[in-house]
C-alpha cells in the first residue's frame, strides 16, 4: 500500500491542487477541464471522476512523467491507496482513448516511476497558457493582463 506524504497538509484543511481550466485537442479528442468533458468527434466519452482527474494532471504536465507518489498526493489527497488503483484507472483511460501500453499514442508508462501524456496536443485558441521551464501552464483568461495581440 502506498501512502501520500501530504498527510499534514490534508489535516490542515488544504485540498487537492487544481490544474486549472484548460481545453486541449489531441487526435479525435477534445479535453475540457472546466466542463469536465472528454469528447471524441463531438461525442462524450465516459470517464470516472478519478480517471478524469488523472488525465487532467497528465495533460497539464505533459510531457513530464508524473510519479505514482505525486498521483497519490494530487488525486487521492493523502488517503492510503493500493497501487493497483492507479493501474486500474490508467487502464480505464487507455480503454476510453483506445490506447495501448505496448504502443502508446497518449499515455506512456515509465516503469517503476509513473506515467506521462505523450500525445500530440494543442490548446484551443480561447485557452491562455504560459510556457515555463518546458511546462505548459494553463491560465484563467481573466488573469491575463496585456494586449490581445
Amino acid at each position: 500500500m502506498l501512502r501520500s506524504a501530504r498527510t499534514a497538509q490534508q489535516s490542515s484543511g488544504c485540498g487537492r491542487k487544481s490544474v486549472g481550466s484548460m481545453t486541449v485537442r489531441f487526435a479525435d479528442f477534445t479535453f475540457d477541464s472546466a466542463q469536465r468533458d472528454l469528447l471524441r468527434r463531438g461525442k462524450r466519452v465516459h470517464l470516472s471522476r478519478k480517471a478524469f482527474d488523472i488525465l487532467a494532471l497528465l495533460i497539464a504536465r505533459r510531457p513530464a512523467v508524473i510519479g505514482k507518489r505525486e498521483l497519490l498526493d494530487e488525486i487521492w489527497e493523502g488517503r492510503a491507496v493500493e497501487e493497483e488503483n492507479i493501474k486500474n484507472l490508467i487502464a480505464e483511460l487507455r480503454r476510453a482513448l483506445e490506447d495501448s501500453s505496448e504502443t502508446p499514442r497518449f499515455i506512456r508508462t515509465v516503469h517503476g516511476i509513473g506515467y506521462a501524456f505523450c500525445g500530440d496536443s494543442s490548446f484551443e485558441p480561447s485557452t491562455w497558457a504560459i510556457l515555463w521551464e518546458g511546462r505548459t501552464i494553463p491560465l484563467a483568461r481573466e488573469l491575463v493582463i496585456g494586449r490581445a495581440t
